[in-house]
């Protein structure tokens, strides 16, 4: 901001008046031009484009694509960038997509590595299968490509009864003993208890044998 003061003259008296004058200068300045040095994705929850490798279900990934550039500035401008991905697994293309403008502009905020810029969501995929996430782009006549693999959860069902149940008496108590169930539902089973009948006295154990007790 400028100031200043000049004298004017009238009828024998001065009269001070002030000047002001502002300089509006870099108030808004252009995103910086950026070129690309590698792309990369990850497994995201919702539309923030924040990793988190947990959000995967047993039927759908979502996940983001993101830019690495050597600007340094809090914003940049892509100018000549085109990307895509392809998602393959099941022994097929899943998914495929792109962005093929060749002039068109990215702006971006922030100062993270990758500049998170695009969200896929995938769904009806295969329980406990992994699939492979490709990701490209073309920048200023130059390509750049980078891959993850994500496994889908696997999907969780009761387990088959234990066999070739044993019980041995004992005074007042019984050592009971089986075999583990040929299905275990997709986790692996952390516990079993045997019940007696009647009276209702159980054991609990992680291994395949236990003792009743108080019968």
């Amino acid at each position: 901001m400028l100031r200043g003061k000049t004298g004017l003259t009238k009828l024998g008296r001065t009269i001070l008046v002030s000047l002001g004058a502002f300089a509006l200068i870099g108030l808004l300045a252009p995103p910086a031009n950026a070129e690309v040095s590698g792309i990369s994705a990850w497994v995201i929850s919702g539309a923030t484009g924040q990793p988190d490798p947990s959000a995967v279900s047993e039927n759908q990934i979502q996940f983001g694509i993101g830019f690495s550039d050597s600007a340094g500035a809090s914003d940049v401008r892509f100018d000549r960038l085109s990307f895509g991905y392809t998602v393959t697994g099941e022994g097929r293309t899943i998914a495929s997509g792109s962005k093929p403008e060749p002039n068109i502009t990215y702006v971006q905020s922030g100062t993270a590595t990758n500049r998170y810029i695009e969200a896929v969501d995938l769904r009806d995929l295969s329980p406990g299968t992994t699939y492979t996430i490709s990701v490209w782009a073309v920048d200023h006549g130059v390509r750049f490509t980078n891959s993850i693999n994500v496994t889908t959860k696997t999907r969780i069902t009761p387990p088959g009864a234990p066999t070739s149940v044993i019980a041995v008496a004992a005074t007042q108590s019984a050592t009971v003993s089986w075999t583990s169930p040929a299905s275990d539902g997709g986790a692996s089973i952390t516990s079993y208890t045997a019940t007696a009948n009647p009276g209702g006295q159980t054991c609990s154990t992680a291994a395949t044998s236990c003792v009743v007790s108080s019968l």
